[in-house]
């Protein structure tokens, strides 16, 4: 592909024509922006990243920050300051809101240009669509902490959250419990109606414990017949509570499948945090041997 110019063009730009054919075919658009000014000079997909009509004036830093989710505006502006300032890289992801209301997904390239007398008075950047990809991040993520039966958490992404707590229980000097809850005798569920059987009294199970998680509270599937809970603020006295308030409501719970009812009773065994373990492995461990 060449250019033909009427006429011999400035430095910025053949810059901004170069930017503009590298981003061609990649739904990129791509600016040159002033920074005594503010004025920003645009050039690609502008409908496909914008939106039709009705946008601000994104001729204008003030009218294109407009289009920046404001919790994300921020964190553009500080990367921003970083690049000019200290030279960092300027490589950010972060939310515009489209004309049509629709939030999307963009990732900013940014690079500082001298001026006359070599002082910086010019970016030149690229925007580029990655909505896509950051919907399927998040799917993977959801799919990497959660259990994809119960909807609770995965047993690391309990872990994880759990030594952060223990964490801040240390600094704060407060305190918390943790429960392991236990479905009792699931061999004998699954020999007499199969892992369906085992899936039923498990999901059961699982969201009466959602139901009676209290804010604050953090939940997770952790083994293939266990559950565990975190209570923030609570004490010995109060693990104690929670247990039996829990298996008061499971005596209550009936499970239906696909072979009739089943029988399914649980166990329950509690810790106090920190001041009996200061790991969420060794606090699971402690409360698993005290099921009961």
């Amino acid at each position: 592909m060449s250019i033909v110019w009427e006429q011999r063009p400035t430095a910025e730009q053949a810059e901004l024509e170069c930017l503009r054919l590298l981003s061609a075919g990649r739904g990129e658009a791509v600016y040159q922006h002033d920074l005594s000014t503010g004025e920003l000079r645009w050039s690609g997909d502008l409908q496909g990243l914008f939106g039709q009509s009705g946008a601000p004036d994104i001729g204008k830093l003030e009218g294109f920050e407009e289009m920046i989710l404001g919790e994300d505006l921020e964190r553009r502006r500080r990367a921003l300051l970083r690049h000019v300032s200290q030279g960092e890289r300027f490589d950010c992801d972060y939310r515009l809101r489209r004309t049509d209301g629709e939030p999307c997904w963009v990732n900013e390239l940014a690079l500082l240009r001298p001026g006359q007398g070599g002082q910086p008075d010019r970016v030149f950047g690229s925007l580029q669509p990655i909505t896509v990809r950051k919907l399927r991040e998040a799917r993977l993520e959801r799919l990497a902490s959660t259990d994809a039966l119960t909807g609770h958490l995965s047993r690391n992404r309990f872990l994880e959250l759990a030594d952060q707590m223990i964490a801040r229980l240390q600094r704060t000097g407060t305190t918390a419990g943790l429960l392991v809850i236990g479905i009792d005798h699931a061999n004998r569920i699954a020999e007499a109606f199969g892992m369906a059987g085992v899936d039923a009294v498990l999901c059961a199970f699982g969201d009466r414990l959602g139901l009676l998680a209290r804010a604050g509270d953090v939940l997770g599937r952790v083994g293939t017949f266990q559950f565990a809970m975190l209570a923030e603020g609570a004490d010995g006295g109060d693990v104690s509570a929670r247990a039996e308030e829990i298996l008061a409501a499971a005596r209550d719970t009936v499970v239906e499948a696909s072979g009739g009812p089943v029988p399914a009773t649980i166990s329950i065994g509690g810790v106090a945090l920190p001041a009996h373990a200061i790991s969420a492995a060794d606090a699971l461990g402690y409360a698993e041997e005290a099921l009961a």
